[in-house]
């Protein structure tokens, strides 16, 4: 990481949503995924409790964070970062950010789910002590048309923030 910087983007402020989209289909088009297109991220964005962080090396968006919000819980709805800056930390930035945002709000718990095939993904959250909660049997469809589980994982935020 270089001159890495993460910024929480108010949904007013955002008026191109391209780059996520683009993000996004780097980051899981090699898994088969439908990509969310630019639509569907305004969509999310502009939704109640949705906050979306975006992470720069430079002028480079490299990933973002996408988390909802809901009194003293919180879900993941999707995290990314491009191919080409995964593995030099920049998904543990996105997550550290949101997590220490999300428990200045009060959240208590941080839910999310993970297709059960990813093991990369699994093996990160469980660096961050989260735990399965439940298995959603063929929640996943690839465009194949492949049906993949979803691990349900939770992380207790107050438990987190007093590991640090």
């Amino acid at each position: 990481m270089t001159d890495l910087s993460v910024t929480l983007l108010p949904s007013a402020a955002i008026d191109d949503f391209e780059p996520f989209a683009l993000l996004h289909q780097r980051a899981f088009g090699e898994m088969d995924e439908a990509p969310w297109d630019a639509a569907a991220f305004r969509q999310l964005v502009e939704s109640p409790g949705m906050e979306i962080w975006l992470a720069h090396d430079g002028e480079r968006a490299v990933g973002y964070i996408l988390t909802r919000r809901i009194l003293d819980e919180a879900e993941l709805i999707s995290i990314a970062v491009d191919p080409s800056s995964q593995q030099a930390g920049f998904g543990g930035k996105l997550l550290d950010t949101a997590l220490l945002h999300l428990a200045s709000r009060g959240v208590l718990s941080l839910f999310l789910e993970v297709r059960a095939d990813n093991g990369a993904a699994i093996g990160f959250y469980e660096t961050y002590g989260f735990r399965q909660t439940g298995v959603r049997r063929g929640y996943y469809q690839t465009l194949s048309g492949k049906r993949i589980d979803a691990l349900c994982l939770m992380l207790s935020i107050k438990h987190k923030k007093n590991k640090e």
